[in-house]
This record gives C-alpha cells, sequence and structure tokens, in this order.
C-alpha cells in the first residue's frame, strides 16, 4: 500500500508574494502547507516529502520544528532547477523515491470529500496507471478561473488526449491532485530533453502512450490559492470540510 504526499513547495509563487513565502502564509492560524498535511493525515497518508526551491532554507526550518500534533513524517527534497518550470520539482522527487507516490502542490485546497473519493480509491491499489484528479465544469464550482487553470481532454474511457492551459478542445479540468507511478520520472526526462519544464509535459508523454488516466472528483469543492483575492477568499472559508 502506498502512503506518501510529495507536496510541490518550491516556486516563487509571485502572484501572492510578500515577506512570507506562499507555503508559510497563514490560514486560521495554521500555515497553508500545515493544511495540507493535516487534511491528507486526516485520510491516511503519514509520510510527507515536501519539495522545496524558493527560500527552501525558511520554509525548511519553519517546517522542521513546526508542532504538527499528529505522528506524521516530514522530508525535504530540495530542488536546484524550481526555476525552470514545476516539472522539475515532480523530477526531483521521483527520482528520489523511486517508486509511486500521491502529488499535489501547497497552493491547492481540497474539501475532506474530494480527498477521501480519491484516497479511497487508489489506496485500495484500484488505479492501474498515473492518474489526474479531474473537475466537470458546472454549477458546482463557481470560484474556478477558466483562464488560468489547465484544461484536460480526455476520451471515452477517461484516458488524457491533451492537456494545457490553451487548449481549444476540452471536457475537464486539472485539479492539482495526481497518482503517478515511477513512469512519471522516464516521462519528464523526455519531456525536458524537448525543452519542456512542466508537469503537463510529463503528463503529455504519458497520454501518447495512453498511460495517464483521469478521475472526477465528483462536484466536491476544491480551489487554487493563486492571488490576494484567492487567498481572502480562502481565509473567509468556515467550514471545516475544508480547512481542519
Amino acid at each position: 500500500m502506498m502512503s506518501s504526499l510529495v507536496i510541490l513547495a518550491a516556486g516563487m509563487g509571485a502572484r501572492l508574494q510578500d515577506t512570507v513565502p506562499k507555503p508559510l502564509k497563514v490560514i486560521h492560524g495554521v500555515p497553508l502547507i500545515v493544511h495540507q498535511i493535516n487534511r491528507f493525515y486526516c485520510h491516511g497518508i503519514s509520510h510527507f516529502y515536501i519539495v522545496t526551491g524558493y527560500k527552501e532554507q525558511l520554509i525548511q526550518e519553519a517546517l522542521s520544528s513546526y508542532d504538527y500534533g499528529c505522528p506524521v513524517t516530514v522530508q525535504f527534497i530540495s530542488n536546484p532547477h524550481w526555476e525552470k518550470g514545476n516539472g522539475t520539482s515532480v523530477y526531483a522527487a521521483a527520482q528520489y523515491l523511486k517508486g509511486s507516490f500521491f502529488l499535489t502542490m501547497t497552493d491547492h485546497v481540497f474539501s475532506a470529500r474530494f480527498i477521501k473519493q480519491f484516497l479511497d480509491v487508489s489506496l485500495n491499489d484500484k488505479l492501474p496507471m498515473s492518474t489526474l484528479v479531474t473537475d466537470v465544469l458546472g454549477d458546482h464550482n463557481t470560484y474556478l478561473d477558466l483562464d488560468d487553470v489547465t484544461k484536460v481532454q480526455t476520451d471515452k474511457d477517461g484516458l488524457i488526449l491533451n492537456i494545457g492551459k490553451e487548449l481549444p478542445v476540452y471536457n475537464k479540468v486539472d485539479t492539482g491532485l495526481f497518482y503517478f507511478t515511477q513512469e512519471i520520472e522516464c516521462s519528464l526526462y523526455k519531456a525536458q530533453q524537448h525543452g519542456n519544464f512542466s508537469l503537463s509535459g510529463g503528463v503529455d508523454q504519458l497520454s501518447c502512450v495512453q498511460r495517464m488516466g483521469t478521475y472526477d472528483c465528483a462536484k466536491a469543492f476544491w480551489m487554487d490559492v493563486d492571488t490576494q483575492v484567492d487567498f481572502d477568499y480562502a481565509v473567509s472559508i468556515k467550514d471545516k470540510e475544508v480547512f481542519v
């Protein structure tokens, strides 16, 4: 049973920039990245790998001394190439772990229902390949920014055909939660050899060989905290289904 979560925390977070790195920005008295750890711990994940880059010493020192209040293991993976793109952070994690893992970003917020749906499936070894949790457009997610979200086009079986922010034709959107097999390491390497250092580039390589599936989140809440407006909205959420 695979029970590790990689959290990407290497980027600058330029659209929400101040003296505090985004992973350490506080919501309801708790750093944003600790909310991720707490929520996933509640659903069976106890080992966390945090990929750092920008202001990594500050982030690592803060999280190393943090009292999580639960028996979690937190390890850091340094990415010296973080400025090239988020694919380099996933590649660093894949090289380090040499196996399957869950992955998300420090600035994505998920409800308990959202996480439980996916982990109930994946922790029972029911996923045959790397999988992206996706959402379908609808009234349940009124906070979705279609100009910024990564779009996904799938076939009738849920396999990814195309992925990217500028897709003209798509039927789903990327929520930022993944399950990856060890295949992602080679796929990211191939993408980088063609000058694509994004995570989407690695996913695209997997999709070319029909090895990248999707799992729909069934209209459960999630959001991406990119801007000050996003952050203020997240702070306004009082639902304990979202923030422990």
